[in-house]
């Protein structure tokens, strides 16, 4: 996941529990964000799913910089912008921070992309 605010993350960290999904790594910044990379360039890491935030630190085309350099790491990696606009074009899917809208959540696009449900619970 890249995303520098921690209440996001949190809510990515407990949607991905209850939907028995691990979320693995989190880049905070965008030095953060290049550590990922290297780490996946050496083939430490291989995410099937990316959770971006369209602003991680600089401005607004974070997100799609991010992208664009997964895409060329991953170019099979399913990319999920994390925004508050419903319009982001550099995703495959976009979930819409705060939305009351139940297609742009968080869990609808998750469990589009894996096919698992959320379950309302604590416990795995």
């Amino acid at each position: 996941m890249f995303e520098s605010d921690e209440n996001y993350i949190t809510v990515a960290d407990i949607i991905c529990f209850n939907m028995g999904l691990k979320l693995g790594v989190t880049a905070r910044s965008v030095a953060e964000a290049k550590n990922l990379f290297a780490r996946i360039a050496n083939q430490e890491l291989k995410p099937e799913i990316a959770i971006v935030t369209n602003f991680l630190e600089r401005d607004a085309n974070d997100g799609s910089q991010i992208a664009k350099k997964l895409r060329e790491l991953l170019p099979e990696i399913k990319i999920v912008a994390y925004s508050f606009v419903a319009d982001e074009n550099w995703a495959d899917k976009v979930a819409v921070k705060a939305s009351t809208d139940v297609g742009h959540s968080l869990i609808s696009v998750l469990s589009d992309l894996t096919h698992k449900k959320f379950k309302n619970s604590n416990n795995l």
